[in-house]
């Protein structure tokens, strides 16, 4: 498979979840930056830190909001979502 088959296999978009100050951020951004992304929702960091299961439920909360905005705009359902570690560029500043 070449680099361009494989890039076209991967998504468009991606939901980047950031600790920013006394917050973890949960945003709809492009796949490769974030640049025009959009703010999805917000919780408080120390309840994350302190109770794991949250952060877990948040996410699945904005995978949940990611899969309605995507159906309501373009009709079709996400199969699936994969977690990656952010990008080197994009850890910078977030502690």
């Amino acid at each position: 498979m070449s680099e361009e088959d494989l890039e076209a296999t991967q998504p468009f978009f991606r939901i980047a979840i950031r600790a920013e100050g006394e917050y973890v951020n949960a945003y709809f951004a492009p796949r490769d930056t974030m640049e025009n992304a959009i703010h999805l929702g917000s919780i408080r960091r120390r309840l994350c830190d302190s109770a794991p299961h949250l952060f877990a439920n948040f996410r699945e909360l904005m995978q949940a909001a990611v899969t309605v905005m995507i159906q309501e705009s373009l009709g079709l359902t996400p199969e699936n979502f994969v977690t990656t570690p952010a990008p080197e560029h994009e850890k910078a500043g977030n502690g």
